[in-house]
């Protein structure tokens, strides 16, 4: 059995081999030219656009848009002063026929310090941060918010608190508090006379009805909204500490966090009678209670990158705390995940690259508080979208006119595959015209019975176009 004293020299021996007196590079948005995700129009701009789609294999209520189209606008922007630097990333999309589908975000707003104090950078606001690339690599928003309106494309938010990073020789430090929580944001929809209703075909609507006594009830829905601030005001605090260099040879990176899961749950409270035979249709209500749970998210992960290859391997352990789902209401207890994935990526040329990632996820078994009935209706698919799967994707810069993206993963577990391809033709610096397709599949396994991103959206085949000017 390792002894204390064992453990720590051993763990001293694996920052020195990792570290080796070399200087940490600047910051870790070297691993972001790693992860194929990136838009083609560069930072620290203004882009106006018109976005067209159209779902080509879609077969879902007649009531969802099946060709939706509006005006894009994207601000992207850093103004750096001598004391004070202030960066800005917001996406605004609106559409004449379909509200619900309009929409304005904020994914970044931040201040920080331009000259370091007391030897460290401080962001204050909303500000994205690599704090696992296995996060990133896979779009899993464990550490940061999402924004889901296309569960193909999620799109990482930062955290908003206070970020402080101090650099030391070989190493970082980073420190993460906030006493406010911004959760995922996903497709909109209302209810009304007690039904959903969306325009979004990645809003999965929940049973309408109810069969009792051979009988179908409508099932009249209320939202029970918590009040803002017992949703807003839920704490977090974590921290980061990154050995060696980044930019070449090896490096070892580890983070902590105790924060709100970035999903909220649903539970459910309905006063369903199942043993009458003559329904009273005005007796089965159901209220949807949105509630906040925290957990504990620890991830280690190593890499090492020689010329133009980078090898990585993250492990990540998700835990919610204890339930903290409403009194007297039913739901899926949300269980723990780990998650291994190693992956490698390559320069092909100095303009294109080309990316292999393996996830490998274990879960917790099922937990229900209430009834089990009752707390189906709010179930969902997986937090994770993934469970054993592969992605292999390619990046490339043809010529200056010309850019192409394409992925692919493939997951055994669920039996489903998604293909994501992007072409963007700039015949001006400031002018892009971008096409691209959008394709779930689903093949069937022993657990499709249970919902899965590609099960319950295999409908929803893409082809979009847009045409974007920068000012």
């Amino acid at each position: 059995v390792m002894t204390k004293t064992q453990l720590f020299r051993y763990a001293l021996l694996i920052v020195n081999l990792f570290s080796g007196g070399v200087m940490a590079s600047e910051n870790l948005e070297v691993f972001r030219n790693d992860l194929i995700n990136q838009s083609s129009i560069d930072k620290n701009a203004i882009m106006l656009g018109i976005e067209s789609s159209n779902y080509v294999t879609y077969s879902k209520d007649a009531n969802f848009d099946q060709n939706p189209y509006g005006l894009s606008l994207i601000y992207d922007k850093v103004s750096v002063g001598q004391a004070i630097t202030f960066s800005m990333s917001a996406k605004s999309y609106w559409t004449p026929e379909q509200s619900l589908l309009s929409y304005t975000r904020v994914d970044e707003l931040k201040v920080s310090n331009s000259q370091r104090i007391l030897g460290g950078t401080y962001f204050f606001g909303r500000k994205k941060y690599i704090w696992s690339v296995v996060d990133e690599d896979w779009n899993l928003g464990a550490w940061q918010p999402l924004y889901m309106g296309n569960y193909i494309r999620p799109e990482s938010q930062g955290l908003t608190g206070l970020i402080s990073e101090f650099q030391m020789s070989g190493a970082r430090a980073t420190f993460y508090i906030s006493p406010i929580f911004i959760p995922n944001i996903g497709p909109s929809f209302s209810v009304r006379d007690g039904q959903f209703e969306t325009a979004s075909p990645w809003f999965s609507t929940p049973p309408q009805q109810i069969m009792l006594g051979g009988n179908a009830v409508a099932i009249d829905y209320q939202i029970e909204k918590p009040a803002t601030r017992d949703i807003i005001f839920n704490a977090g605090a974590g921290g980061q500490v990154f050995f060696g260099n980044s930019m070449s040879g090896g490096w070892l990176m580890a983070s902590y966090a105790y924060k709100p899961v970035n999903q909220l749950g649903l539970a459910i409270a309905s006063n369903f009678d199942l043993s009458t035979s003559n329904p009273n249709p005005e007796d089965y209500g159901v209220k949807i209670l949105p509630y906040v749970q925290h957990h504990q998210l620890v991830t280690i992960e190593s890499g090492y990158r020689r010329k133009a290859a980078h090898f990585h391997v993250g492990f990540m352990v998700d835990a919610p705390m204890k339930s903290e789902i409403p009194v007297g209401s039913s739901a899926y207890v949300m269980n723990d995940n780990y998650i291994f994935s190693p992956s490698v990526s390559y320069l092909a040329t100095p303009s294109s690259r080309i990316r292999l990632s393996v996830l490998k996820r274990w879960e917790g078994r099922d937990e229900i508080v209430g009834d089990e009935a009752t707390a189906r209706i709010a179930r969902s698919i997986d937090r994770y979208f993934f469970t054993n799967a592969i992605k292999a994707e390619y990046i490339g810069k043809w010529t200056d006119l010309l850019r192409i993206s394409l992925s692919g993963a493939y997951d055994a577990y669920w039996g489903g595959a998604l293909i994501n391809s992007e072409i963007s033709y700039r015949p001006q610096k400031d002018f892009e015209i971008v096409m691209g397709i959008e394709a779930l599949g689903d093949a069937g396994t022993p657990h499709s019975q249970d919902p899965s991103l590609f099960s319950a959206y295999k409908g929803n085949d893409r082809v979009y176009g847009g045409v974007h000017y920068v000012f």
